[in-house]
């Protein structure tokens, strides 16, 4: 597939934190490069024009501090803030499916979801991988898509037997500590189903998730490592870094920090601790030689203040220019994370040719090669790590310079954001056969007939599709209302997709859908009529169907109904048949052709789609009621090659000449025969009922005709089964209180109508 032609969804939370900003780099590449990319997001600040801003649902404003109990009263969770335990229902959806269907600007063809807490729960986001069918990655910037609902573990080891396993340490709560492993089966669950796939922030995360429960089977498991722009953090300002910042050219600069050096995970006070455990080492001379750096947006002024050496605080930095310098202002970066997925900072700071001391912990095991870029001591050892500094601080400055070379390379070699926009193009041509729907030609074959009142939504609706048909072909059979002053409307805003043909004579719905897919050209063929409405996302599901199933010609989905006021009813085309109890249920031996023989027909014309025909179709006409849609069901239930798809695509629209009330009326009575049939295991009523049913539906007389040996096969089976059930003793007390009921009712309608 075209570079231009991939669709790329990306969502996170919005534009601010670091990781955001980090994926907002890879977006910015990635739409360079000519990629299709949008993002949800659930907050915007910048004007960045790839960012959409998502609505909360019904203003819904969430509470992140609290659980719902059963009968309605909230209950605040406690949690250990170390843990940054987020996830309070995965159960639950933040959103609507079809209210972010309406913020897509395409159909994406793969997902890649950062962090979403309390924006979209992966209920949502299976919900979105179902509908639109794209491929899910989560991005695993920390440990959030496979816990409970930590970002990081620390020492609890429920991400690897399941959540539900332990007593969960970050709730505080005893009471609902349970709250984790309800959410971790659920994200298992969804995972399974959606087939989702991790996507490693770093090589330790890489590992965290090979060892979790939910992603321990993935193969294989792509990683990129950081997004640095090495254009941007490079080594060229080395010589003049010191100035920018008022830095003492001779002095040794010792640089550490994050966004929050009062967050526990950031180890400010093992970093002050070995800090002055190096002072201790140093003879006074040396001491006056050393200044710390610290760079933090909040910053942890009770550890800050213990710093013995000369210190000087800079507030966070933004700007990744002014932030490249500083890095190239230090002599060495210290990474005193104790329980992390990165730094960043160490990254960039290796990037820009400082040597880095760092704990064993997130990013370090790949960029900082001990000797080579810098030391990597045991997680919390602060004697190591004062060890570490001292090495660094005695070593020539020619060979700091040749060590801080060697990080920049190695940074540019697997950690930037060149490195990693080409990590997601080696995703994108591994999923390439996931892609191949979107390949097919799709056409739209529908006939109108004085259908002004509804044409212009049943028309915005095909051509809204997140995956357009390549032609709509419309075959109006002379209608005298405004029909064909609306198609004209949108043939010529629509001119290479809206074809138009005006039966010169009248043919009748059947022979006009029989002249309008024989006109249409794509692989696939949607029918349709001119007075309902598709879902956004139907062309998509549909598609997607005949790609996982090249075994089958057709597809038949259900429909929801509405009034002509497209005011929702509780029904389906389905239910008015019975077909849907029929097609939940787990009856034995299911026949769906001999069903829809005897109980109806279960092809509905404007939910039927179909790959292009071999050779021209061609309907009878001269049979009542056994319409195209009702001959074309019985043709591929024949073959045994149609999938019937569970799921509404789109709007039945009742209205004049339609009425509502038989159709609720059917509901009632197909269902119950239905049940009968199956469930009641009376062959005497069994056999009255096709008796019945032969002598007045059309299908019969249209299979008399044209395929008389298919409905000899039917019956004789039906007959043969049913009289071999009525011989049994077991069925004799059913037969024998049916038939007094049967009596009786027949006894009380006639005494009613005396």
């Amino acid at each position: 597939m075209k570079i231009g032609e991939t669709n790329i969804l990306f969502v996170t939370l919005g534009d601010q934190t670091g990781a955001d900003l980090a994926l907002l780099k890879l977006v910015d590449a990635l739409h360079k490069k000519g990629y299709n990319i949008q993002v949800l997001a659930k907050n915007k600040s910048e004007g960045n024009s790839a960012i959409t801003q998502l609505p909360a649902k019904n203003n819904h404003h969430s509470d992140n501090s609290s659980i719902v109990a059963e009968n309605g009263n909230k209950k605040e969770l406690v949690r250990d803030p170390k843990y940054l335990f987020n996830s309070i229902n995965e159960a639950h959806s933040y959103q609507d499916i079809d209210n972010i269907l309406k913020h897509l600007r395409f159909n994406p063809h793969i997902i890649f979801v950062g962090l979403s807490f309390d924006f979209l729960t992966s209920t949502d986001i299976l919900k979105l991988s179902e509908t639109t069918k794209a491929v899910v990655y989560n991005l695993a910037v920390d440990m959030s898509h496979f816990t409970g609902g930590c970002h990081f573990a620390w020492d609890c080891e429920g991400y690897r037997s399941g959540c539900d396993t332990v007593d969960c340490p970050a709730i505080l709560n005893p009471d609902l500590r349970a709250l984790a492993g309800r959410n971790f089966q659920i994200k298992k669950h969804n995972a399974q189903k959606g087939n989702f796939k991790i996507l490693a922030g770093t090589e330790w995360t890489k590992k965290q998730a090979r060892e979790s429960l939910i992603y321990q089977n993935q193969e294989p498991v792509f990683n990129i490592s950081s997004v640095v722009d090495t254009e941007i953090f490079n080594r060229l300002q080395r010589p003049i870094a010191k100035e920018i910042f008022n830095l003492a050219s001779d002095k040794f600069y010792i640089l550490a920090g994050s966004e929050n050096t009062k967050d526990e995970r950031k180890g400010y006070a093992y970093f002050v601790e070995a800090i002055n455990l190096f002072w201790e080492k140093l003879s006074p001379q040396d001491r006056n030689k050393v200044e710390i750096v610290s760079v933090t947006r909040f910053l942890n002024e009770d550890a800050h203040s213990k710093i013995k050496f000369n210190k000087k605080y800079i507030p966070y930095i933004k700007d990744e220019r002014l932030l490249s310098f500083l890095y190239q202002a230090a002599d060495v970066y210290v990474n005193c994370s104790v329980e992390d997925s990165g730094p960043s900072m160490l990254i960039e700071a290796a990037a820009c040719g400082t040597p880095v001391v760092s704990f064993d912990m997130g990013a370090a095991r790949e960029f900082v090669l001990p000797g080579k870029t810098g030391w990597v001591v045991k997680n919390k050892d602060v004697q190591s790590l004062a060890e570490s500094l001292e090495n660094i601080y005695l070593m020539p400055p020619e060979l700091r310079l040749k060590m801080g070379k060697a990080g920049h390379e190695l940074v540019s070699e697997t950690g930037s954001l060149q490195q990693a926009v080409s990590t997601i193009e080696d995703i994108l041509t591994y999923h390439q056969n996931d892609f191949q729907n979107f390949e097919k030609a799709i056409s739209v074959a529908l006939c109108t007939y004085n259908g002004a009142a509804f044409l212009p939504e049943q028309l915005d609706s095909i051509l809204g599709q997140h995956l357009p048909p390549n032609e709509i072909i419309i075959c109006d059979d002379g209608s005298t209302d405004d029909t064909l002053s609306i198609l004209e409307q949108y043939r010529q805003k629509h001119p290479a997709v809206i074809k138009v043909f005006n039966n010169k004579q009248q043919l009748g719905s059947v022979k006009n859908f029989e002249k309008a897919i024989n006109l249409c050209s794509g692989d696939i063929i949607f029918l349709c009529d001119q007075d309902d409405i598709w879902f956004p996302h139907k062309t998509v599901s549909v598609v997607n169907i005949f790609n996982r199933r090249p075994d089958i010609m057709a597809v038949s989905h259900n429909l929801q109904i509405c009034l002509a006021d497209k005011e929702l009813t509780n029904l389906t085309i389905w239910d008015t048949t019975g077909f849907l109890h029929y097609l939940r249920s787990d009856y034995q031996e299911k026949n769906y052709l001999s069903h829809t023989v005897f109980f109806g027909n279960t092809v509905t014309g404007c939910a039927l789609c179909i790959r292009k025909p071999a050779t021209p179709v061609s309907f009878k006409q001269d049979v009542e009621d056994v319409i195209h849609d009702y001959q074309l069901g019985i043709q591929y239930l024949m073959q045994d090659n149609i999938h019937f798809q569970d799921e509404c695509l789109g709007l039945y629209r009742q209205h004049i000449g339609q009425q509502i009330g038989p159709v609720m009326d059917k509901v009632v009575l197909h269902t119950r025969a239905v049940k009968m049939y199956y469930e009641l295991e009376n062959p005497l009523w069994n056999l009255l009922y096709l008796k019945k049913r032969m002598k007045r539906e059309g299908i019969f007389n249209y299979l008399e005709k044209y395929h008389q040996p298919l409905l000899k096969m039917l019956y004789q089976k039906a007959w043969n089964g049913n009289l071999n059930n009525s011989i049994r003793p077991r069925n004799w007390a059913r037969q024998s209180a049916f038939l007094a009921n049967l009596v009786l009712r027949k006894v009380v309608d006639f005494l009613k109508h005396r």
